[in-house]
């Protein structure tokens, strides 16, 4: 009688579990598909929520002013009204670039003002892999949607290239690494006084795409103008040359072009550098 109640006993606390077990399953099951679904329905949304941020920011008008001096400094006057909302706008230059004839030219970077709709703005500046990122606006301005305009202001170096029959200005003035459409983009080049333009160009496009829908004119000072016939997509920039007389930028001189060199190669001596000392230290060891 002992061992069957025991039995019987056991038997019954087997059933009871295993109606717990499942129905502990079975509730577990219908509270996973409940937060699948709900998962689900978030992930629908995302999409929508998406394109309506990235319809809603977008540049209305950049307009780079070019300042070209006679002692081959420039000045760089950006002004870029934009919509959108978040914590400002970004601007990101290249370490080095290629100008007209194909060299590559490590070109330097000071900003002289930051403003947001005529006010002075917080600025920073961050290197990245490809070169340098300029960061108009607060780590935490949070801005409301709206339309701003801001003004970056800058100098930049060696950004005249110099041949055997003229000087030119060859520069991508927007950069081609926005996320989102440039509606309108221009371009106004001051020469220094005693220069004219002898050639120009300009394209737009991604990479090294040159489509030439590029309205080039001339404003009522006479600098040279250049004005995107359409919108530029995510990715894409607008490309501009302009080429003067010799003999009114000053070139740069035979210690410029040394420290240049060294700048540009700076990697490559480094490398030479430790090869030598490689080499040095090998021949040390044998005669020792």
């Amino acid at each position: 009688m002992g061992r069957s109640y025991r039995n019987r006993r056991k038997t019954s606390s087997h059933k009871f579990c295993s109606h717990l077990d499942k129905t502990a399953k079975v509730s577990y099951v219908r509270l996973t598909m409940k937060r699948i679904l709900h998962s689900l329905v978030l992930l629908a949304a995302l999409p929508a929520a998406g394109i309506a941020q990235a319809d809603d920011e977008k540049i209305l008008e950049f307009e780079s002013r070019i300042s070209i001096n006679a002692d081959a400094t420039v000045i760089i006057t950006e002004t870029i009204k934009a919509s959108g909302s978040g914590r400002g706008i970004r601007r990101d230059f290249p370490a080095a670039y290629k100008d007209h004839f194909g060299n590559t030219v490590k070109s330097g970077l000071q900003v002289l003002e930051a403003l947001r709709d005529g006010r002075s703005e917080d600025y920073r500046i961050e290197s990245t892999a490809d070169g340098k990122r300029v960061y108009l606006g607060g780590k935490e301005d949070t801005l409301k949607p709206g339309v701003y305009v801001y003004t970056l202001k800058y100098a930049a170096d060696r950004l005249i290239s110099y041949s055997d029959d003229f000087d030119e200005l060859y520069r991508n003035i927007t950069g081609d690494q926005w996320g989102f459409v440039i509606e309108n983009a221009r371009a106004i080049v001051e020469l220094p006084p005693g220069a004219y333009v002898v050639q120009q160009d300009a394209f737009t496009g991604r990479g090294n795409a040159k489509n030439q829908n590029v309205m080039i004119g001339a404003d009522r000072q006479g600098n040279v103008t250049f004005a995107a016939a359409g919108p530029l997509q995510p990715g894409e920039g607008m490309t501009i040359a302009v080429a003067w007389p010799k003999g009114i930028v000053a070139a740069p001189g035979i210690g410029q072009k040394v420290t240049r060199a060294l700048r540009d190669n700076s990697a490559i001596l480094f490398g030479l550098a430790g090869l030598f000392f490689v080499f040095a230290y090998c021949l040390l060891r044998r005669d020792n």
